[in-house]
């Protein structure tokens, strides 16, 4: 399977969260969690879609 994306929404993630250099701990800590949540939507929507395919 080929993965693709929506170059409009990538556009808007990157407007609103532009990549940048992490330089303090408090920066990392911040992304991890920001990993975390993003990692917990898409699993809540995996499990979702599961269940409409059943």
């Amino acid at each position: 399977m080929t993965r693709t994306f929506n170059s409009e929404s990538y556009g808007k993630l990157l407007a609103k969260y532009q990549p940048k250099t992490i330089t303090t701990e408090e920066e990392n800590e911040e992304g991890i969690r920001q990993l975390k949540f993003g990692d917990d939507k898409i699993r809540l929507c995996l499990q979702q879609l599961e269940k409409k395919a059943i």
